[in-house]
């Protein structure tokens, strides 16, 4: 049976088993006290694992070619659980550190690069090994603070990477992008890449969004703990309830270009943690914090990266 069969099945079969049982979806996430909450307020809190979906967003394949994110990689492809991530250099993908083990089990043995349909042919998307997971040497998986992780490959990709840099500066409400797999607002599992737009707020502004936030009296799930937005954070958010959800974890937030390519876009922030879809703003890592770290891993790797082109 071909690759890409086998793929629609193992997607068709998480589909069904998604519809007929929706608490399936938290079932999925890892719980380092393996409690069940009884809402599923989380994206990712205190170092829980979600699987993706997108609000209100768009299909890729709809609007683009399949090199307009061809950076964008994916855990094991439509396999539970699943993290996305990003090709950051030729054998680098970067990724959220909170995304390494599930029920102590690796996620990111293996690498999808450039998968953009369920239903691709095999050829049209690269597969790797990873050869070691790296997390944040500051990552603190109780707050999800540096919540950041390099996957050096066993292999060198052929798609272009994104760019990361420094040379960038962000304006309230200015316009970002993400990108996942998964579930939908539907609650359903999305058999494409999907795509969204989102506003940059700042961090002040977001904790006092979260500093409302209180927990159901009926959940002890949460016990004390409370959001906090550090330096590492940071935070986008959509009127429309656009937004990252249940494990689009570890995937891209991007500053968009203005071509087709991909090679305008900029890395700026890596899925991390939310409460309440759509209603609160979805919490990123940032990465221009930790650019010289995630250098020094790719340099040790050999990776090469791309040109930034603006």
């Amino acid at each position: 049976m071909l690759l890409s069969s086998k793929l629609s099945l193992v997607y068709t079969a998480i589909q069904i088993a998604a519809y007929l049982c929706p608490i399936y979806s938290i079932l999925l996430q890892r719980f380092p006290d393996e409690k069940i909450p009884q809402r599923s307020y989380l994206r990712e809190t205190k170092g829980r694992m979600f699987q993706g979906r997108i609000y209100n967003g768009f299909p890729v394949k709809n609007r683009y070619s399949a090199e307009r994110y061809q950076y964008f990689a994916l855990s094991s492809p439509f396999r539970i659980p699943f993290c996305g991530g990003v090709l950051i250099a030729t054998n680098v993908v970067l990724t959220a550190a909170h995304c390494k083990y599930w029920h102590g089990k690796e996620v990111f043995k293996e690498v999808s690069i450039g998968v953009y349909d369920a239903y691709a042919e095999a050829s049209t998307f690269e597969s790797f090994s990873v050869l070691e997971a790296i997390q944040h040497p500051g990552f603190v998986e109780s707050t999800l603070e540096n919540d950041l992780m390099v996957l050096i490959l066993d292999g060198n990709s052929t798609k272009t990477p994104i760019c990361m840099t420094l040379d960038y500066s962000l304006k309230e409400r200015q316009k970002l992008r993400v990108l996942g797999y998964g579930f939908t607002e539907l609650g359903n599992p999305s058999n494409t890449l999907i795509e969204t737009d989102v506003n940059f707020i700042s961090n002040k502004k977001c904790q006092r969004r979260f500093s409302g936030w209180e927990r159901n009296n009926n959940d002890d799930y949460y016990g004390e703990w409370r959001s906090e937005i550090t330096e590492d954070m940071m935070c986008a958010h959509s009127k429309k309830g656009k937004d990252a959800c249940d494990g689009d974890s570890g995937g891209p937030l991007i500053l968009s270009g203005d071509d087709d390519t991909g090679r305008g876009d900029i890395l700026v922030g890596i899925v991390s943690w939310g409460i309440k879809c759509g209603v609160n703003p979805g919490v990123y890592s940032r990465v221009r914090s930790e650019v010289q770290w995630i250098m020094e891993k790719v340099k040790n790797a050999g990776g090469i990266l791309p040109r930034c082109e603006f």
